[in-house]
Formats: C-alpha cells, structure tokens, sequence
C-alpha cells in the first residue's frame, strides 16, 4: 500500500496526486499519461511528453493580514506584503502590483508614468521645484505646465534636473501637448548630453512673432541606471524678454 496515492487501474499509469486539503498551495509537475487534475485546479499535457502542470491557489490568509494568495497577496508569509500595502524603498514589490518600489510614498507625483501630474500654470518669470524618483529605466515622470505667453516677447522654458546619481544617467523631454488651437505640436527640445551623474538642461525657445501658450509636458527618463535611494531635482523656468 502507498499512503497518500490513489491507485487507478490505467495501463501505464504511475498513480495520481490526492486532493489537496482547503487553503494549500500546490504546484504539482506529474510525469504521468493520463492523470487527471485534483479538483479545482487544472491539467495541461505537455506536448509529446504526458507532463501535467497543475496547480490550486490558496483562498488561506496564512500570513493573517486579510490578503490569500486567491485575493492577490504575493508572499502570503510577509504580513507587510498585499495588495494594500504602502510600497517602500526596500527592492520589493509591497503593494504586489508588479512593480518593485514604483510607489514609493516619498513620490508624491506617482503615478505620473502615462497621466502627468499638474503643477498649475507657470507665469512669467515663474518657476516650479519638484522632487521625484525614477524607479526604473521603463520609468517615465510626466509634468504638465499652463503656459501663457505675452504677445510680442521672446519666450523661454527652461527644464533643469538636478542630483542624477553618479551611476546613471538622465534624459529631459520637452513636448507641447497643446498649443492655443487645441493641437498637439509634439517634442519642442530635449537634452541627454551631460552623461553619468551631475545635471541636464532643456530649453524651448518659441518666436516672437507666435503666440506659444497653450499645456507642456515636461518628461524625466532614465537611460541608465534609477532608484527610489537616489531622487532628482526638476526645476521649470519661464522667461521672457
């Protein structure tokens, strides 16, 4: 007698895994023909092989923090681990959204990777600080600027970042979203030249005989290297003359 397997009369058939009891998690690889799934979970043959992968998510709260592996918890052994979670600058995922430190409240312009966070309309001679962290070379900060620009008067907007960590290397875009018919004039200026570490700087400079008000999106990219240990300075200046 095995204990714990289930005999089946199947010729060829090695013996089948039991049901496993409510709230276990199991990733079971079964080398067998024809063995079928414990219910509720599900068999996949592998091609040519009779492999079966199956597999049961656990519905048990095993850490206690009101998160099973079915609601989502991504280490149900970590009560600091869910869903809910604030995520930290600690090289994990702790809100298990897929994203290492993405969220990390001392950003407080997150999420800003497809929709820009509003800094509100940037008047002559006006400038606006912020402090934000790349989390990732995919990472992308978008910052969006009402920018009205007096009739006859050359026009500046400046984009300067500062602090790059001495290990990476950023990227600044300039993009008039929106000019004063409703159309979207795409990326005015951008700059990547300054190298590891250090600072960069990107400015727009419209014509005199244009009327250049309308929305900008100022983009922060990483072209190599990022971290939440290591945040940046971005600082928008408008000038006129």
């Amino acid at each position: 007698m095995e204990i714990g397997m289930q005999q089946r009369p199947r010729t060829g058939m090695r013996g089948c895994f039991p049901q496993p009891p409510p709230g276990f998690v199991a990733l079971v690889v079964a080398v067998l023909t024809g063995c079928d799934a414990p219910r509720g979970g599900s068999a996949e043959p592998a091609a040519d092989t009779g492999t079966a992968w199956w597999t049961e998510i656990s519905t048990a709260d095993v850490d206690a923090d009101g998160w099973s592996a079915a609601d989502g918890d991504c280490d149900d052994l970590d009560d600091t681990v869910h869903p809910e979670a604030t995520d930290g600058c600690d090289d994990r995922d702790d809100d298990c959204d897929g994203q290492v430190d993405d969220a990390f409240a001392g950003d407080a312009w997150e999420p800003n990777d497809e929709q820009a966070s509003d800094l509100g309309t940037l008047a002559e001679e006006e400038h606006r600080l912020v402090l934000g962290y790349l989390f990732g070379e995919d990472d992308v900060d978008r910052y969006e600027v009402e920018v009205i620009d007096d009739d006859w008067t050359w026009f500046s907007l400046e984009a300067w970042i500062y602090g790059v960590p001495e290990d990476a290397d950023y990227a600044l875009e300039i993009w008039w979203v929106e000019d004063e018919s409703g159309q979207d004039r795409g990326m005015v200026a951008s700059a990547d030249e300054v190298g590891d570490g250090g600072y960069e700087v990107a400015d727009w400079g419209g014509d005199v005989w244009e009327d250049v008000s309308g929305s900008y999106e100022i983009r922060v990219l990483s072209t190599r290297g990022a971290g939440c240990r290591a945040p940046y300075e971005l600082e928008l200046i408008l000038g006129e003359w």
